[in-house]
């Protein structure tokens, strides 16, 4: 099977309802998706919600994108050139 999600993040101080990332965006945009899993549903989703974790929070650091890149990401960082 293979597997795709996309959603929107953003980081919200609770206390004060304020919205600490991204700055001068609505939401950040994140997009996973795998071709090939074989394990069945359970583990597909699994997958797609532990790498959009991932992607999620390595966008709160100053990372640069070569150490943080993951065959999952479908963000838009020519991800298609990536290998496993």
């Amino acid at each position: 099977m293979n597997g795709f999600l996309s959603g929107r993040a953003l980081l919200v101080e609770t206390r004060e309802g304020r919205q600490l990332w991204p700055t001068g965006e609505a939401s950040k945009i994140i997009k996973v998706g795998f071709d090939i899993e074989d394990r069945g549903e359970d583990i597909a989703v699994k997958g797609l919600a532990m790498a959009f974790a991932y992607c999620t929070v390595r966008y709160l650091y100053d990372c640069p994108e070569d150490e943080f890149k993951i065959f999952e990401d479908r963000s838009g960082i020519q991800w298609q050139k990536w290998e496993k």
